[in-house]
């Protein structure tokens, strides 16, 4: 009898350790297209005011049908990133997650009535994130649980939301992930038509990009 009750109490564990990999498994995850640009590299660095010139960005992905787009230059010490989506609301984008957005590097932005608000988050869960700087402790070193986006601007035109900033490849804070030249980095894209940081998507997607020297 006792055996047979430990039997149903570890069979009960494994469905709620596996719901939330499943729990999403209707939703169509799309994966990136690299985009052609003019440019090998941007003359110059990357200026952040909100538009993703045709010239600043050397690489380039699109997604979710060409409804979201990821623009990025790096040097030996920072990232430029621009997103753009069709949505009115926010966008994201989280590197090197380990399952769905867990652990990932997270940045979210949004315009509303002209203004930029953006927040350097961290995943906390499969499917939660919480700022950086909300998850400082007192015994943590100083550079832990810091907001570090350099840089920031976003504009909002015609149902298209665009994002850009900068950051640096490795920021030291243990709720960032360092990121390595030449090598391979998952990249989390996602976007919706509400004004906050918190609502679940519209749509994203799920890529792989490299950077360069």
């Amino acid at each position: 009898m006792k055996a047979n009750v430990l039997l149903v109490m570890v069979l009960v564990i494994i469905v709620l350790l596996f719901i939330p990999l499943y729990a999403h498994s209707d939703e169509e995850q799309s994966t990136f297209e690299k985009v052609e640009v003019s440019i090998k590299e941007p003359i110059g660095e990357p200026t952040i005011d909100g538009i993703i010139g045709e010239e600043e960005y050397p690489d380039k992905v699109k997604a979710a049908d060409g409804k979201i787009y990821f623009s990025w230059y790096n040097d030996s010490n920072f990232i430029w990133c621009g997103i753009k989506a069709q949505v009115t609301g926010w966008v994201a984008i989280g590197f090197d997650p380990d399952v769905y957005m867990k652990e990932a590097n997270l940045i979210i932005g949004y315009v509303a009535d002209g203004s930029t608000y953006i927040s350097d988050e961290y995943g906390t869960g499969v499917y939660s994130h919480k700022p950086d700087v909300g998850l400082r402790h007192e015994k943590d070193d100083p550079k832990d649980g810091q907001d570090n986006i350099i840089e920031y601007k976003g504009k909002e035109s015609n149902e298209w939301t665009t994002i850009e900033f900068k950051i640096p490849l490795d920021s030291g804070d243990r709720y960032d992930k360092a990121l390595k030249i030449k090598e391979d980095h998952t990249v989390l894209l996602a976007a919706d038509s509400k004004d906050n940081f918190k609502s679940k998507h519209d749509f994203h997607a799920v890529g792989t990009i490299k950077l360069g020297e």
